[in-house]
């Protein structure tokens, strides 16, 4: 199995990204996880960090709700994210 490269953009006492989480974990995958303040709030360093991509993906991808979640290099919804996953734990998507 590929261990995939799975970034979490999470806010605290975020009960769906508590729930997400616990599914990546239950699969047997390891996550970055980041607090999505650091990047969507103002701070000098936002090109290095690609800020820009996190909001856009917040507002784009999740209606403006949490988490975020970056599979691969391609940021997902909660939902695709799962489903891949399900699919490289079973073998069927390498």
């Amino acid at each position: 199995m590929n261990e995939p490269m799975i970034e979490v953009y999470t806010r605290e006492n975020c009960d769906i990204c508590k729930r997400f989480k616990a599914r990546v974990i239950e699969m047997g995958f390891k996550f970055d996880e980041k607090n999505i303040n650091d990047y969507i709030e103002y701070h000098e360093d936002w090109r290095e960090r690609k800020s820009y991509e996190v909001s856009a993906a917040l507002t784009a991808i999740n209606d403006g709700n949490y988490p975020v979640i970056k599979l691969n290099g391609e940021f997902v919804n909660f939902a695709k994210a799962i489903n891949t996953l399900k699919e490289i734990r079973d073998g069927s998507k390498a």
